[in-house]
C-alpha cells in the first residue's frame, strides 16, 4: 500500500492547506508582523473598522485555532464549519472591496468547498428537515 495514494492526496490536501493559509494568517495578523497587502482606500477603511471595534481581534484567533486544528486533524468538521463564513466573508470583501487579492481569496474558496464536499453527510444532516418520531395517530 502506496503512503501517497490518489484518494488520501483528495481528503488531506484542501485541509492541510486551508490549515496553513489560516494558521499563517491568523498568526501574522495577531502579532503585527503580517504582510501588508495593497488594499483599496475602501478596503482599509473596513479594515480599520473591524481593528476599532475588535472584530479583527475575534476573526483572527478564530483563523489561528481552526488553522490549527485542521493541521492537526483535531476537531476539523467543526473547524471547516467556522471557517465556512469567514471564507464567504473574505471572498465578499475582494468582490466588493478589494479586488486586488480575489484571485486568493477565490482558491481559498475552492478549498473550503472542496473540504466541504468531504463531509458532505455532515452538512446534509444539518440541512434535512426534522422528522418526528412520535407521529402514531392519537386516539379517543
Amino acid at each position: 500500500m502506496k503512503f501517497f495514494n490518489k484518494t488520501r492526496l483528495k481528503v488531506a490536501f484542501p485541509r492541510v492547506a486551508l490549515g496553513v493559509i489560516f494558521s499563517v494568517s491568523g498568526l501574522c495578523g495577531l502579532s503585527g508582523l503580517g504582510f501588508n497587502s495593497p488594499y483599496s482606500d475602501e478596503g482599509q477603511k473596513f479594515i480599520g473598522m473591524l481593528v476599532s471595534n475588535h472584530v479583527w481581534l475575534v476573526i483572527k484567533v478564530l483563523e489561528t485555532i481552526c488553522g490549527a486544528a485542521l493541521l492537526f486533524g483535531v476537531l476539523d468538521v467543526f473547524a471547516i464549519f467556522i471557517l465556512a463564513p469567514l471564507v464567504v466573508g473574505i471572498l465578499f470583501f475582494h468582490l466588493v472591496l478589494s479586488p486586488e487579492g480575489l484571485p486568493l481569496a477565490v482558491g481559498v474558496f475552492i478549498l473550503e468547498v472542496m473540504a466541504l464536499w468531504r463531509l458532505r453527510h455532515h452538512v446534509k444532516s444539518l440541512l434535512d428537515p426534522p422528522t418526528h418520531r412520535n407521529t402514531a395517530p392519537r386516539g379517543p
